[in-house]
């Protein structure tokens, strides 16, 4: 798991919006999610507006979690390749 520290982190600039690699990674990795569950939604045949037993904050915390440490990385590699 990332902490902060004292230590001056990277900020992404995109159409005059500034966000931390950590926040916008943190985004990613919820926009995954959400693509995930909705990917299954539908193989499963559910209606994702009318039925909100599938809202499991705490499991997407979770998701989140694991991910971040990886997808820290791809966002620094993206940046400093320019792609961000």
């Amino acid at each position: 798991m990332i902490t902060k520290t004292n230590i001056k982190e990277p900020v992404i600039e995109i159409n005059q919006e500034k966000m931390s690699v950590y926040e916008m990674s943190r985004w990613f990795c919820l926009l995954d999610a959400l693509d995930l569950i909705t990917k299954k939604a539908t193989a499963l045949n559910l209606d994702l507006v009318k039925e909100h037993k599938w809202v499991k904050p705490i499991a997407l915390q979770k998701y989140i979690e694991e991910r971040i440490n990886s997808v820290v990385v791809d966002v620094e590699k993206e940046h400093l390749d320019g792609k961000i």
